[in-house]
Formats: structure tokens, sequence, C-alpha cells
């Protein structure tokens, strides 16, 4: 195991907020950490040289900081797993049928592993058999349960709503910068800087697509820079619909959703049209959740972006022209596409597990698919399946006034926890066709916690302390 110059960063940041701060800081630090998903802080050769993420890493000192005996905050320790009860399940299988199912369904069918093979042919399968993959993917199952939990108790403290969504802002603000800055100076010596941050062993991508070049500020790839941006506009949106710090939230919604568009990947334009639809689902089912200044404020916006396809249309039409072309590769056609048709074959290796394995799964990391759901399908089977619906029914908590409604007496903490979960809902839409493992994330257990956390607080108080700068 070696440590790299980004896992000292880590060392040097958290250690002191460990010793003198509350886990809340600590939970806003990895919020930031998560944006370095390109990039290692521990190399483990024994591993196959797997890459241990800086969020990954700085999860070890916030659950130091909730847990270690002695701390006051480790009394909340049982209210949080009860309250993340379905999600615990879910992970602790998911850990347990990594290590053992590999081995009770070795050889029953051929799968294309999590570690590509080396070989021309897009559809290359192996044996199923236990791998260090099963080992990864299920301790990476337990981090996003840690997550979860000490979120919940990070969230505990006064005031940490207010914190959160600032914090928040800011995250969007600095991936929506990194993107941008990536594409508008792509070909300079610009692009080796962001290069450092990317040292992680994953496929680093780099390409462009009729002569555009795609962001990836410093993920890897376009779509994961799409996966991670996603994330963070949908949540910043969602605090700006509710009042939290307006100008912040609502310039990096602003920002990110531009930087997506332009990723030029094909999951960022799945992800907004999926919570585009989600949004006029709750426009019509649920009228006057959305103000009216901030309806009017949507209408500016697509009025001005409408203005702006237009002008291209009638100014640059040779640029228009390749710009419709791209989408339509990136969207419409796309399932045509060699990659297309690669992603829908490891999406289906989901199912044929879930019935090889007579519905019980064949184990976390044993197969590459391309869809959470048939990943949890194939890897966990009926009982992965019932739990995470479960938690994300406990999550979203459709049937509560907050969920859709803001209120002057409403309490803020609940609305927080409101846009959180929305969030943790819509970050499904992109990893329903792109991700590889059952694993929904460290940002899914922090923003299920946070959510779980804001959203027992009482409904309704008698002040409340939205703010508006």
């Amino acid at each position: 195991m070696s440590f790299t110059i980004f896992g000292l960063l880590v060392l040097a940041i958290c250690t002191p907020l460990l010793i003198w701060r509350s886990p809340l800081a600590l939970l806003i630090a990895l919020m930031f950490f998560s944006l370095m998903g390109g990039s290692a802080a521990i190399v483990i050769p024994a591993l196959g040289n797997a890459s241990i993420q800086p969020a990954v890493f700085g999860l070890v000192f916030l659950c130091a900081s909730a847990f270690l005996p002695g701390r006051y905050r480790s009394g909340i320790v049982p209210e949080a797993v009860l309250q993340n009860i379905y999600l615990v399940f879910f992970c602790i299988f998911g850990f347990v049928a990594a290590l053992t199912l590999p081995f009770i369904f070795s050889g029953a069918m051929e799968v294309a592993p999590m570690t590509p093979i080396v070989s021309r042919d897009m559809f290359a399968v192996t044996p199923l058999r236990f791998a260090p993959e099963n080992i990864t993917t299920g301790v990476y199952l337990l981090g996003t349960m840690a997550a979860a939990l000490c979120a919940y108790i990070a969230m505990k403290r006064a005031n940490a709503h207010l914190a959160f969504a600032k914090a928040a802002a800011l995250v969007g603000l600095l991936h929506a910068f990194l993107g941008l800055s990536d594409f508008l100076l792509s070909g300079t010596g610009y692009e080796e800087f962001l290069a450092f941050f990317r040292n992680a062993k994953y496929s680093q991508t780099d390409h462009t697509i009729a002569g555009l070049s795609r962001m990836n500020g410093i993920l890897p790839e376009a779509s994961e820079y799409a996966n991670v941006g996603f994330i963070w506009l949908v949540l910043c949106f969602e605090l700006w619909l509710r009042g939290f710090y307006p100008r912040l939230t609502g310039a990096a919604a602003a920002l990110l959703l531009i930087a997506l568009v332009f990723s030029l990947s094909s999951t960022a334009f799945v992800a907004l049209g999926g919570y585009g639809a989600v949004l006029l689902l709750r426009a019509f089912f649920t009228p006057g959740s959305i103000r009216g200044r901030n309806t009017l404020a949507l209408m500016g916006a697509g009025a001005l972006a409408l203005l702006c396809v237009a002008a291209t249309s009638l100014f640059a039409p040779s640029f228009a022209n390749t710009l419709a072309r791209t989408f339509a590769d990136l969207t419409v056609e796309k399932s045509e596409s060699f990659s297309g048709m690669q992603r829908m074959f490891w999406a289906r290796q989901g199912i044929d597990a879930f019935f090889v394995s007579w519905g019980l799964g064949v184990g976390p990391g044993s197969f590459r698919s391309s869809s959470i759901l048939t990943a949890i399908l194939g890897s966990m089977g009926v009982f992965g399946l019932v739990t995470f619906t479960a938690h994300l029914a406990s999550v979203l908590k459709a049937f509560r006034f907050s969920t859709y409604y803001t209120h002057r007496q409403m309490n803020p903490r609940n609305l927080v926890g409101a846009a959180a979960s929305w969030t943790v809902i819509a970050l499904l839409i992109p990893r329903s066709v792109s991700a590889p493992s059952p694993d929904p994330g460290l940002v899914f257990g922090l923003l299920s916690g946070v959510a779980l956390c804001l959203r027992a607080a009482p409904a309704f108080a008698s002040s409340h302390s939205v703010a508006h700068s």
C-alpha cells in the first residue's frame, strides 16, 4: 500500500478537522473530495493496483469522528442505523454476497468481468469466478453504508442544513469551473495541469466528437464528469427552488447545466431529459409546488436558450448542423453504435445472472454492468432489489407535504432534506444507463444520511432562517 500526493493532502486536511472540528466539517470536506474521482489517494498492489479515491480515504476520518468511543455523538449511532436500516441491510448483504456467491455459482455462466478483458472482441467473456473486484466492490458497499450513517450523525448539529446548502453550491461551482475551463482552454498547457489530478489506475479517455472537444475536468472521461455534475446540479437546483442561498445555488445550477450540455456526453443528455420529465410531472401533479418567481426565472432561461439556438442556426449554420449531428449520435442513435451495443450486452448480463442464480444473485463485483438496476438484480437478487427500493422510498417520503411544497412556517431543515431526497432519486437516472456495479456510491450514501436526518425534524416550526444572499 502506497500513499500518493493526494493521499497526503487528505491526511493534512482531515487530521486537524478530526482533532478540532465536528463531523460536519469532515462531511463538507468529503463533498469536495468527491470531485476527485479520477485521483488516487492510496494504491494497493495486492488488489491489482486498486486505487482508493480521496473521498474514500477521507471517509475513514469521518467515521473516526462519528464512531470513536468517548465522542458524545456515538449515542446517535443506534438512531442513525435505525433510520438507514434498509440501506444497512442492502450493503451488509452485498458485502457477504460478494465474498460467498461467486464461489457458489463459479462457472455457472460466462461474464464480462469488472476489469476489461484485453481483446478486440467487445463481447469478450470469461467463466464466472471469484476475483479481487468482488472484494473491492463489497468493501465499497460498506463504505456507502458508513457514509450514510456518518452523514446522519454529522447533520444533527445545529444549523448544519445551512452549512450543507452553502457547501453544495460551492462544490457545484468548482465542478462547473473545472469542466468549463477544460473546454475553453483545450489544447493548451492547462490540460497538463488537469491531467496531474488523474493519477488513478482508470482508463483515461480524451477524445473529440465531430471535431468538438468533450470536457471531463479532472475526471477520467466525459460520462463520469456528467455523472458527478448531474448530482450537484440537481441538489443546487432543488435548493434554489426552496430559496436557500439563491444567488449561489442558482449560479451553480446554471453553470452546471451549461457544463453538462457541452460535456457532449450521452449520460448527461439522458440525465437531463429524465430529470426534466420528473420536474414536469411534479409541476403537473402538484400545482403550486414551484413558486411564481421561480417559474418566471425558468421561463426566462428557457426563452434565452431558444434564442441562442435560433441565433446559432441563423449565423453559424454549419456549426449548428455539427451540434445537431452530435446530439443525434449521442442520443437516438446511441443504441446502434458499438459502445451502445456493448452497454446493452453488459446490462443484459444482470438479467441472465438473476435467472442463473435463481433470484439470489452471483455477488457484487462478479460482472460488469451498465445499469445499476440490472447490476443489483444480477448481483444481489430479490433481496437486494427489495431493500434498495425500500431505502429509496424511506428517503423520498412521497406522501409528505415537504417533499413537494415550501411554506413560510415550514422547518428549513425539512426543506434542505427534501432537496437532498430528490437528488438521491435523480442521481439514479444516469446510473440506470451507466453504472458498472450495484454500489450506488459514496455520495449516494452521504445524501441519503443527510436527507433522513434533516427530514426527521418536525415538519413545521414557529421560526426559520432560510438564507437569502
